[in-house]
């Protein structure tokens, strides 16, 4: 037997466990009691997905919070937008490897090694140039932009296996991994606040560095069976992966480099005091926007796993999603103004107050992201990427004038920056369900309808000859 025979023998075998493993899944969702069990288990989906983003992102909120505390509002915003290029490397990478190894078939080992090799590239190239761009800027001092450089790097590495945990549909797998994550950059920063008395940005790249090393070791032990193995890069379909995924890549990214830039603005405008007043009030008002971003990753799985459903049955549940999504975000920015008073000092010690209005417009900024979202992945897992990604730098350059209007033009307080970027996530998101989701619709019922008149025409002319056996073939002649 062929090395390329033994290779395709091992890809047909991974995928039937994973098929085995689906199965299994399956008979223990209907054994639950039928319809009240399959309710039951896409709760404690929904549950885990939300619960990784919280999870992860109390992450981000521990090492944001030391940093208002430890390094000053100067600190803060120098971290913030340190912490903001690793964002938008994960970012690239979610959308060119973690959403292709969702669709495509990751069981196939051609497609395997394509995923690998972009994956390293991505991660290689992007600790490498966050560890140059750190340190020609000045933002941190070049003994430190190595460090940043490996963060950043593992950082994608460590997003990568979470994108395959949530590929399989294993979300309570990826919240044991973030909770790992969690806990190791606590005890670390823990230690050296004990051992120095004081923390320093160091030791808050240090820590990065560290517990996503860890999430990462915890992630790999956690993998199915089927999906822990290494393909060879050679002859692989990269070119595949980067085909599908660059689309969704520049999508994924369009966000993060939108709030990078606008970081950038306000800090131009009023200055680094007043922006991490800003960023504080975004801190405080995370929690909406977690659950945005985790019902949103367990959304494009689940439309990915329904191939074959219509758009036209589809579109009902994204709105679904959406109503929940808005209302809960307004919700949650309710909750935190009334939490205000009582927590507030919790996030800034006491140096400074957080605005109500502020904390508020982030929960409306996260109820606006929610109305784009669900329409947006499930255009995504339907091949609109190129759409979709004009609507994201549409969205951008609406919410960026906007903010620029704000505090250029009409000099409004910068408290309503997060109302300012709202618009742009609202006006696209109806634009994405009205002008993308329903018309693509539209073009599969028609299509759908061609195929069955096709269908019908052959059966009529096999009835027809049937009917009439006794007639004469034509001679061969």
């Amino acid at each position: 037997m062929t090395t390329s025979h033994i290779g395709q023998e091992q890809s047909r075998s991974r995928r039937a466990d994973a098929a085995a493993a689906d199965v299994a899944a399956a008979d223990a969702v209907a054994g639950g009691s039928g319809r009240l069990g399959r309710i039951v288990a896409k709760i404690q989906k929904v549950a885990a997905a939300v619960s990784a983003e919280v999870v992860q992102s109390m992450t981000s909120f521990l090492l944001q919070i030391i940093a208002v505390r430890e390094l000053s509002a100067a600190g803060l915003g120098v971290f913030a937008l340190l912490y903001s290029c690793v964002i938008l490397s994960t970012a690239v990478t979610t959308g060119m490897v973690g959403d292709s190894l969702t669709v495509l078939d990751r069981h196939d080992a051609s497609v395997r090694g394509g995923l690998q090799a972009v994956a390293l590239t991505i991660a290689v190239v992007g600790g490498t140039v966050a560890c140059v761009l750190s340190g020609a800027t000045g933002l941190i001092g070049w003994d430190l932009a190595p460090l940043f450089g490996l963060a950043a790097t593992i950082f994608v590495l460590e997003e990568l296996i979470r994108r395959m945990l949530m590929a399989s549909l294993r979300f309570w797998f990826v919240v044991a991994v973030d909770t790992t994550c969690l806990v190791v950059t606590a005890v670390w920063l823990g230690l050296f606040k004990v051992l120095d008395g004081q923390l320093v940005m160091r030791d808050l790249l240090s820590s990065l560095v560290v517990a996503q090393l860890c999430g990462l070791l915890v992630g790999v032990v956690l993998l199915p069976r089927a999906e822990r193995w290494w393909a060879t890069m050679r002859a692989s379909r990269w070119r595949e992966v980067v085909r599908y995924g660059r689309w969704r890549a520049a999508q994924q990214a369009v966000r993060p480099a939108m709030m990078a830039a606008v970081r950038t603005i306000v800090i131009v405008a009023v200055g680094t005091t007043l922006f991490g007043e800003l960023e504080a009030a975004r801190v405080f008002a995370a929690p909406a926007m977690l659950i945005v971003n985790g019902v949103g990753s367990f959304l494009f799985a689940s439309y990915a796993a329904r191939r074959r459903s219509t758009l036209r049955e589809l579109i009902p549940l994204a709105d679904r999603g959406t109503g929940m999504l808005v209302g809960l975000s307004l919700v949650l920015g309710a909750v935190s103004v009334a939490l205000l008073p009582a927590v507030g000092d919790v996030i800034t010690s006491g140096k400074f107050e957080l605005d109500p209005i502020a904390v508020f417009g982030w929960s409306v900024y996260a109820a606006a992201s929610a109305v784009l979202m669900p329409y947006g992945s499930l255009a995504a897992v339907r091949g609109r990427h190129a759409a979709m990604m004009g609507l994201r730098v549409v969205e951008a350059i609406v919410s960026l004038a906007s903010l620029f209007l704000l505090l250029r033009a009409l000099h409004v307080d910068v408290s309503y920056v997060p109302y300012a970027l709202a618009l742009g996530s609202l006006a696209m998101g109806v634009v994405a369900r009205q002008m993308i989701l329903v018309p693509t619709a539209r073009e599969e019922e028609r299509a759908a309808a061609r195929r069955e008149r096709r269908r019908n025409a052959r059966r009529a002319q096999g009835a027809a000859r049937s009917a009439a056996p006794g007639e004469p073939r034509p001679s061969a002649d």
